[in-house]
């Protein structure tokens, strides 16, 4: 499979610049560890064409980071875990109704939870 780099880079900045925020770059700076991993992932979820999705996922993993929440002890299944948990509820609720605030607290709440649940194991 071949992928066009500068188109990928063009729909990272597309999908995550956003001018209504102090620093309009802040979710953008999230890829610039683990990047190809993270738009693999991007790119095979059909619900990272909606903005408010898209930003409300990367808003809640960058929260999480800053709160140094981890499941399993690894940063990157933060993501993993994430993006997952919003295709299952995706499958049973239409996420395009959803605000990028909502979609925030829904998947923090959820790796929260996660978090929590593997501490006690």
């Amino acid at each position: 499979m071949f992928c066009n780099t500068l188109s990928r880079l063009w729909w990272l900045g597309r999908l995550t610049y956003d001018e209504n925020r102090k620093d309009s770059f802040e979710l953008t700076r999230y890829w610039e560890e683990d990047f190809s991993t993270k738009m693999l992932i991007l790119f095979s979820s059909n619900y990272m064409g909606n903005e408010n999705i898209t930003r409300g996922l990367i808003s809640a993993l960058i929260e999480l980071e800053r709160q140094k929440i981890s499941v399993s002890g690894r940063k990157r299944n933060l993501y993993y875990l994430a993006s997952q948990y919003l295709n299952l509820y995706g499958g049973t609720h239409i996420l395009d109704y959803y605000s990028e605030n909502e979609i925030k607290e829904k998947v923090m709440y959820h790796i929260k939870r996660l978090a929590v649940n593997s501490k006690r194991v």
